[in-house]
């Protein structure tokens, strides 16, 4: 998951939906961000948070 963070970390939005795609949900606020799921039988997920166009930071979770 390493590799996939920094893969993703300073890139801009239009780099990234062409990468993984439309986001399957989007959080707004603050700090705008975008969520995947990585793999639904494990149930990971990822968050990328965004300053303004460009990833700031790759948050992973796991569902309980």
């Amino acid at each position: 998951m390493r590799l996939l963070r920094d893969s993703i970390v300073g890139e801009g939005k239009q780099h990234i939906k062409a990468m993984l795609g439309p986001p399957r949900a989007l959080g707004n606020g603050k700090r705008a961000m975008w969520y995947y799921l990585l793999d639904n039988a494990e149930q990971i997920a990822m968050a990328i948070v965004f300053d303004d166009d460009h990833a700031r930071d790759v948050e992973f979770f796991q569902s309980p």
